[in-house]
């Protein structure tokens, strides 16, 4: 009777830890969450160049995502290379646990861009830009890019 009662318990916990943990959401979900997130950490106080250069970093990837559902052209590559060229200056300014994890978006948005890449998905754009607004908020929330590059 015991015996069957921990068998019983033990294929239930082994069968619930099988299930779906959110990877059911879909690409649009991932980035209307990470959009919202974004945009509720911009009201923190930040240095007057930190400021300028995340907003206009939020218009770049606004344009990229609007350039990424029409046609995948050179206008898109360019926009594409201007991330990652703004990514790699807030680099600097980044705290240390945020500096690898905005260096890798800086090249993939350059890698992208450059003129090696081929055809680029709206779908390769969206979840680019999805991770980017999520490291942004985190980075925001947190140390606000209160660092400079010698600290």
């Amino acid at each position: 009777m015991i015996r069957g009662i921990v068998f019983f318990l033990s294929m239930v916990m082994i069968l619930s830890g099988c299930g779906p943990r959110g990877e059911t959401r879909t690409l649009e979900e991932l980035l209307q969450d990470s959009s919202q997130r974004f945009a509720a950490s911009q009201q923190v106080k930040l240095a007057v160049g930190v400021s300028g250069s995340v907003a206009r970093l939020a218009e770049q990837l606004q344009s990229a995502l609007n350039l990424s559902k029409g046609e995948t052209g050179s206008e898109l590559k360019t926009v594409l290379s201007t991330i990652g060229s703004s990514l790699g200056d807030l680099t600097p300014t980044a705290g240390y646990t945020s500096r690898p994890a905005l260096g890798e978006l800086s090249q993939q948005y350059l890698q992208l861009g450059g003129p090696d890449s081929d055809g680029v998905s709206a779908e390769q754009v969206s979840l680019l830009v999805s991770r980017t607004y999520n490291l942004l908020a985190s980075e925001l929330e947190t140390n606000r890019f209160s660092y400079s590059s010698s600290g």
